[in-house]
């Protein structure tokens, strides 16, 4: 489901790993769009994920003494819904 640039990405960066220069990276870049042209971009086999499926979301701001602003967002199967919860 990702844009296909990002697909094409995958298989040129080897994420978080040491390389000499970012001009190596957009060199496999322009490998993988020349590899892929016209057809789906694959999944590197190395390449794992999670989806993350958000059914609350709590933010708070700092108050003093503790008293705190908080407030709670649930997904209720179309929106959000938003409540205030005490400190």
């Amino acid at each position: 489901r990702r844009p296909r640039g990002h697909q094409l990405q995958a298989w040129a960066s080897p994420q978080s790993s040491h390389i000499e220069s970012l001009a190596e990276v957009r060199a496999r870049y322009d490998e993988a769009i020349e590899r892929y042209r016209g057809v789906d971009v694959p999944r590197p086999p190395y390449w794992g994920g999670f989806e993350v499926t958000v059914g609350s979301v709590e933010l708070w701001k700092s108050g003093t003494d503790r008293l705190h602003e908080r407030q709670r967002f649930d997904w209720n199967v179309r929106e959000w819904e938003a409540c205030c919860l005490a400190p």
